[in-house]
């Protein structure tokens, strides 16, 4: 019987994991400003959870349940945040595709990582998100710690052995 062939997105998780063995996934996120925006208030509550579990005192989290929302307290905070994750659905017909257009037009830095996520992802929005600017897109049922963490060990700079004794 012939294995499974694995994709490339989850060989690169798998790399980035393995490379990051060594560090805290609160080394990357400390200082962080993050926003997290997905119509499901069950949804929303568990992601910010899992990433405040992640990086404890160390972040600090926004989140909203709409896509005006989400400008509104992009728009409160100068649209200085480090790390936006969209859920793709977000009711009354708005998309997280185009939620990260609009934040990158109102001033997302383009260093600040955008991350997509959705019940169901097919090749044609996968294409659909790395042309608009994210750096992953992933099915709803796979975030979690640990793809999270892979994802920032993957995009953001190693933290110095300095910086964390």
């Amino acid at each position: 019987m012939t294995a499974a062939k694995r994709s490339k997105a989850v060989d690169d998780l798998i790399r980035g994991a393995l490379r990051a063995a060594r560090y805290d996934p609160s080394d990357y996120l400390e200082g962080m400003r993050v926003l997290v925006v997905d119509n499901d208030a069950a949804g929303l509550e568990w992601l910010a959870a899992t990433l405040r579990g992640m990086a404890g005192d160390d972040l600090e989290l926004s989140t909203a349940r709409s896509f005006k929302a989400a400008m509104d307290v992009f728009l409160s905070q100068d649209g200085c945040f480090d790390l936006v994750v969209l859920n793709n659905k977000l009711g009354g017909g708005h998309k997280g595709v185009e939620l990260l257009a609009q934040l990158r037009r109102a001033g997302l830095p383009g260093t600040a990582l955008a991350i997509l996520y959705s019940k169901v992802v097919s090749r044609a929005l996968r294409d659909q998100a790395r042309a608009a600017g994210f750096c992953e897109t992933l099915q709803a049922d796979d975030v979690n710690s640990g793809s999270l963490y892979a994802i920032l060990v993957q995009h953001c700079e190693a933290p110095r052995r300095s910086e964390l004794d």
